[in-house]
């Protein structure tokens, strides 16, 4: 997997050509990843995730995404 985006201790990795994962490296792999489909919405989660907001429009996949790869306990 490449490295396409980097912040903080998250990565985006491209897998194939609309497929995207956002993994954060202080949890293991299969617990803190998650698989988005655009890489502006990969972008926008890890934004979310680092500053503690969900948006209340914001799609359940997207809310599960973000708890995913979170290490807020709340």
């Amino acid at each position: 997997m490449n490295v396409i985006y980097r912040r903080k201790n998250y990565n985006i990795y491209k897998m194939g050509k609309n497929n995207f994962i956002v993994h954060n490296t202080n949890k293991k792999f299969e617990e803190g990843h998650t698989h988005i489909s655009n890489y502006n919405a990969a972008k926008t989660v890890i934004s979310m995730s680092l500053n503690n907001t969900i948006p209340a429009h914001l799609s359940k996949y997207l809310i599960e995404s973000i708890i995913r790869i979170s290490t807020d306990e709340e």
